[in-house]
């Protein structure tokens, strides 16, 4: 699948590839994103438009980082850092939500190289206690 693929399922062979080292940390994700080893997103589930307000093809060619809050900046690239050693990561960050505010999601990350060395990241991110706004599931406010 290149950066920018049309929005849609992932390759069935990457999804075997991760199935057995992500299937405990996706379990129960609210959202599954696909990124190119540079962290542009290639593919992303539909339940984004639940979590983070944006239609799944809106980020497709979009760097996570871009919607990442500045002060999360060096953990998500320690967390890309270990991810790349030792093929698995974690962690909870914020991530912008369509309407401005953050949103707090834990990240669990795994690392699948394909045959020909690509690498590819397929992270699960499940929403926290304080991730979203009154009325909705949470009493908690998202930080603006």
């Amino acid at each position: 699948m290149a950066t920018g693929a049309a929005v849609g399922s992932p390759d069935p062979a990457l999804v075997r590839k991760w199935q057995g080292q992500a299937a405990t940390a996706w379990r129960h994700a609210s959202l599954v994103i696909v990124r190119s080893d540079n962290g542009v997103v290639e593919w992303v589930s539909p339940s984004v438009s639940h979590v983070l307000g944006y239609a799944a093809d809106e980020l497709v060619g979009v760097s996570l980082l871009e919607l990442t809050h500045p002060g999360d900046h060096d953990l998500v690239m320690a967390s890309r850092m270990s991810l790349a050693r030792t093929g698995a990561a974690g962690h909870r960050g914020r991530l912008r939500h369509r309407d401005g505010s953050w949103r707090w999601l834990d990240v669990q990350a795994v690392l699948a190289r394909e045959d020909d060395g690509h690498r590819r990241e397929a992270a699960g991110l499940s929403e926290t206690e304080f991730s979203r706004p009154p009325g909705t599931t949470s009493s908690i406010k998202p930080q603006r």
